[in-house]
């Protein structure tokens, strides 16, 4: 509602997070589930929407002008953002593998990033490249120019609703697998105290960042979190390299005995 306080919101947000990360993996599975129909169908909704007043006219400019070092720097940023995924491999030992979930998963990355490469290119043919790059959710900004024209404003609350639902899983998802991983390192005591703190600091940072937008701007573009996000993201190449060395010492000291 209009006028409810951020600290309000972040409170309500937190308590439902920390809710369901105690809840499990499973749980975010089936949320996950149960949301995709909703979710899907969203999409689809609103590409049609960005679709309808696309200015078509500026697709030749997406193969007419490249720029290597403009690329490359956009390329890490973007990297640093769509492939937090890579977050499920802490939670795999939880699961049982099947046939052809390697190939399930490898269509959903490819389903994902088609949906983000639509969305950023209608963006871009909807508010033109100088405005699409200072807005931060242009879903929500296609959706407000259509309340305006009397089209949404009855669907707008739950496209909205959704869009904050998948938001809520997200945050749930990183926060268990970060109190996975904290576990770990305590040998499974303490999870009680993990939970709600890392719930805390989380939302005492986006407490923060939501009365200081300056710094939030500052601190998420900045190459340092570009940096540590690759950083974290790569670990499992970490762990890929470590095992080869290891194979390979074991097998050089069965060679040598």
């Amino acid at each position: 509602m209009k006028g409810t306080p951020p600290w309000f919101i972040q409170l309500i947000i937190s308590l439902v997070i920390l809710y369901v990360v105690r809840l499990g993996a499973r749980t975010l599975v089936y949320m996950s589930e149960g949301l995709f129909l909703l979710i899907f169908a969203t999409t689809l909704l609103i590409t049609y929407f960005y679709a309808e007043n696309a200015n078509v006219h500026m697709l030749p400019a997406f193969f007419r002008y490249f720029d290597l070092p403009t690329f490359f720097s956009n390329t890490m940023a973007t990297f640093s953002v769509v492939s937090e995924w890579v977050v499920f491999l802490f939670l795999a030992p939880e699961f049982t593998f099947g046939k052809g979930t390697f190939a399930k998963l490898a269509v959903a990355s490819v389903g994902n990033s088609l949906v983000l490469l639509s969305g950023w290119m209608f963006t871009l043919l909807n508010f033109s490249p100088h405005y699409a790059k200072q807005i931060q959710y242009p879903f929500l900004e296609i959706i407000r120019g259509k309340i305006d024209d009397g089209l949404l404003e009855n669907s707008a609350p739950f496209l909205i609703g959704v869009w904050t639902a998948s938001m809520l899983i997200h945050c749930s998802f990183l926060i268990y697998a970060g109190t996975k991983c904290m576990s770990y390192f305590t040998k499974g005591k303490g999870e009680g105290i993990i939970v709600p703190s890392l719930t805390l600091v989380s939302a005492g940072i986006a407490f923060y960042y939501a009365y200081h937008l300056s710094a939030y701007q500052k601190h998420y573009f900045s190459i340092i979190t570009v940096l540590v996000w690759i950083f974290i993201e790569l670990i499992p190449l970490y762990y890929g390299i470590v095992a080869m060395l290891r194979l390979r010492s074991k097998k050089w000291w069965s060679e040598q005995t």
